[in-house]
């Protein structure tokens, strides 16, 4: 199985995303099983419930590796993301 490792720069910081660990998992559910049932059935509920409890930048600590604290996560362009 090929891994793929993206370094992405974002804001000037450089960090990378790869196939997800165990550990990485359960820190993703932990952060999903705290949405009200309700929300899950939507994506903008699901994506608001993270702004509004600013759980939005826990979950790119879990998915990008590098110093993702400097980050303002609400201010990530699209275009960062893009090869």
């Amino acid at each position: 199985m090929e891994r793929t490792k993206k370094s992405y720069k974002i804001q000037g910081k450089v960090v990378s995303q790869e196939e997800l660990t165990i550990g990485q998992d359960i820190e993703l559910i932990k952060i999903f099983s705290s949405i009200p049932q309700a929300d899950l059935e939507q994506v903008p509920k699901v994506i608001n419930y993270l702004v509004e409890k600013d759980l939005l930048a826990d979950v790119m600590n879990v998915i990008l590796k590098g110093d993702v604290s400097k980050i303002k996560v609400l201010e990530i362009k699209n275009s960062e993301f893009e090869e």
